[in-house]
């Protein structure tokens, strides 16, 4: 695919060599991968350090640019396959070899309930859609509790691929437009890219403040910072005239504002949006100064020969890092300063030996670039496609692995001596190894549960019934987020042995609440559906064609006090005055009680981590001052609402004022906060008693209608 155009002097040339490596480019590689790499080790000493890929992003648009530029010149046409050609040998062997190396590390060493998610995410690695997993993933509440998967970096090269794929056929398109008049071409190409960039930076500041997750892995809020960096080769750099010591004042301020970048921005900012003007427009300024020659200029300091190396190899280090700091720990467990140390210097030598033996003889093998790009695309192909495969066949044998032994948890979990049912009775001995395995009970969740959770991205009402629905002891409800739905399988294994008709009613980070939610990402969007489902649900609980006889409901205490104000002193005030609003409107307005059950303990450190990393029960507990730090809105709000009932359970969680991750032979928790399904069924015995003693306390409900 290519187009002809008349040569045209391309603005990007510098000197005699066009081809040749500029210092301060690759002395810009080497402070950008610097900057992810300290930032991943170290993310509350360079809180803005990813904004390294930010520079990498308007380096490519630089050079791709003005390689385009020099080929129009040379040849008078863009040869797009050739290009898409030369990309894929330069990119793909390493990115690949890396790959296989996650997937292989995985099999070997890597948690069983993490495999889907690593092979998933190694599949669409291996074609370049990274980035839209992880935006996939950034809206499904529980993707989101995931560990990162060793190719999350991955994105930042899917966004960059799919740039390359795209930029020369605009090129092309541009070289067709004008095919017939010579010297239109860059005016033409400038005012393509021009608008590109407008429309793709008014997009980014627009998406990133509305739905920041899914915004800062997007191809189409990056693709200004490329086209800034596009812009600048077309628009030119001999146009200015500037002497050697003011363009070294140029380069070191724009490093300035790459440095203030990485040190004032945090993950918590909208971002890519009008704050990554600072990362990009440093960039952009220290290109723009190019290559002064001045003594204590940065392309001087840039010219050292470590930070050349480090610049030349800084491709492969950054794939090597993160699977590194992902990893490592399955073996070492946390990472201390002297891991984090080697991890530097491991990165340097994989880099240095992938670059010697995997990139450069790939990218020069002669029977690769034979007859065109043929055999290019075709050993690419196959070899995406062997990973694709592979990581298919994989979490398959993982997930018959893990559902061989969930299944064993789950039958030990209802027998007379397990979990809470052993904590409340002494006489119970303790199982020697908690079960789940550390290692795969984040999988211990009920999937029938899973599938009625509204997710972020919409404000439907989802209702899931279970029991017997003839209802013959009475019908009832679970209403509430994540945590509610980690009490499902108690509810549903007391459903099935009482007789009850039960409905569940699900949102995640969404509390049965007449507040207004508040979320640090500012997604506006999940803030408004949460309001949406909420209504919903109290419309559905007091429909009088479906009574319920009771409504059990929980929520994350954290959660519960992450509320707008709203006129009241505090938001945990706030909190409380919501939850009763919603509440008494349903007693007033069926008759029926609401049974609330204070909400599990909050570690500070996940018990499911600290069990892979020490192996021992006894060391991974918590006080239970430290548990509960956070205070339950749930809890007051429960106390002054006329007909509704507190069920408190931390004696079983916390006997004796211990919280424990091995609660009578169970692994109590999935994560840090999340009740496993093993436990939650084991719960089910207690849970049903303090039920019963909680209906009984009760006084009568008031008649219907009437203010409560």
């Amino acid at each position: 695919m290519s187009a002809q155009l008349s040569p045209v002097r391309s603005p990007a040339r510098r000197g005699s060599n066009p081809v040749r490596i500029l210092p301060e480019i690759q002395g810009l590689r080497a402070v950008a991968v610097a900057l992810v790499v300290l930032f991943h080790l170290w993310p509350n000493r360079l809180p803005g350090g990813f904004v390294g890929v930010d520079v990498f992003f308007v380096i490519s648009g630089f050079l791709i640019t003005a390689h385009l530029l020099r080929e129009v010149e040379r040849t008078g046409r863009v040869r797009i396959v050739q290009f898409w050609g030369r990309r894929i040998r330069r990119l793909l062997p390493a990115s690949l070899f890396v790959l296989a190396a996650i997937g292989v590390t995985t099999y070997l060493l890597g948690p069983l309930s993490a495999w889907p998610t690593i092979y998933r995410h190694i599949a669409a690695s291996s074609v370049y859609i990274e980035n839209w997993a992880l935006a996939a993933d950034s809206v499904d509440y529980w993707a989101q509790a995931v560990a990162a998967p060793p190719t999350q970096h991955y994105w930042s090269l899917s966004v960059e691929e799919q740039f390359y794929f795209v930029w020369p056929v605009v090129f092309s398109a541009v070289a067709f437009a004008v095919r017939a008049a010579r010297g239109r071409f860059l005016g033409l190409a400038r005012i393509v890219l021009g608008a590109i960039v407008l429309a793709s930076f008014a997009y980014s500041v627009w998406y990133s403040a509305t739905n920041p997750s899914v915004a800062y892995f997007s191809t189409l809020t990056r693709a200004w910072e490329f086209g800034l960096g596009g812009m600048l080769a077309l628009v030119g750099l001999t146009r200015v005239r500037l002497g050697p010591v003011p363009r070294a004042v140029i380069g070191w301020t724009g490093i300035a504002l790459i440095a203030l970048s990485a040190l004032v921005i945090r993950s918590s900012d909208p971002f890519p949006g009008a704050i990554a003007l600072l990362p990009v427009l440093g960039t952009v300024v220290v290109i723009f100064a190019g290559t002064t020659g001045a003594r204590g200029s940065f392309d001087a300091a840039a010219s050292w020969r470590p930070v050349q190396f480090l610049g030349d190899v800084s491709y492969s280090v950054y794939l090597w890092h993160w699977p590194l700091i992902v990893m490592l720990p399955w073996v070492l467990g946390p990472l201390s300063t002297v891991a984090k140390l080697a991890i530097i210097l491991a990165s340097v030598v994989l880099a240095y030996v992938t670059k010697l033996f995997i990139e450069d003889p790939t990218r020069n093998a002669t029977w690769l670039t034979a007859r065109r790009a043929v055999p290019t695309f075709i050993t690419a192909a196959v070899a995406s496609a062997l990973l694709v495969g592979a990581s298919a066949v994989a979490p398959t044998v993982g997930q018959q692995m893990v559902a061989s032994r969930l299944a064993e948890a789950n039958a030990f979990a209802v027998t007379s001596c397990a979990g809470a049912t052993a904590v409340v009775d002494p006489s119970c001995a303790a199982n020697a190894a908690p079960v789940p395995a550390a290692d795969i009970v984040f999988g211990d969740a009920d999937p029938d549960i899973e599938k009625c959770f509204s997710q972020d991205s919409n404000g439907e009402l989802i209702r899931c019934s279970f029991g017997d629905p003839a209802a013959p002891a009475g019908r009832v409800a679970l209403v509430g987020d994540s945590h509610a739905g980690a009490l499902a399988p108690a509810m549903m294994r007391l459903a099935a042995e009482r007789g009850w008709a039960l409905d569940v009613f699900l949102k995640p980070g969404c509390p049965w609440s007449q507040t207004t939610r508040f979320r640090p990402d500012n997604n506006v969007t999940a803030i408004e559906n949460c309001s949406s489902w909420r209504d919903a649900a109290s419309a559905a609980l007091a429909d009088p064609s479906r009574p319920y006889d009771f409504v059990v409901t929980t929520s994350y205490a954290i959660v519960g006090n992450m509320v707008v104000a709203d006129g009241q002193a505090t938001p945990y005030d706030a909190s409380v005055a919501g939850l009763r609003a919603s509440w008494g409107d349903f007693v007033a307005r069926t008759g029926a009680p609401v049974l609330v059950v204070r909400d599990n303990p909050n570690w500070d450190r996940s018990p499911v981590d600290c069990l892979m990393a020490t192996k021992d029960p006894g060391q991974c507990t918590e006080s239970e001052a430290q548990a509960f730090s956070n205070p339950d809105p749930q809890i007051a709000a429960a106390a002054h609402t006329p007909g509704v009932g507190l069920i408190d359970l931390t004696e079983v969680y916390c006997p004796q004022g211990t919280c424990a991750a091995d609660l009578g032979g169970i692994t109590a928790y999935r994560d840090a906060h999340h009740l496993s399904r093993s436990f939650a069924l084991s719960l089910a015995p207690v849970l049903g008693q303090r039920i019963d003693t909680a209906l009984a306390a009760l006084p009568p409900a008031p008649t219907k209608g009437s203010s409560g």
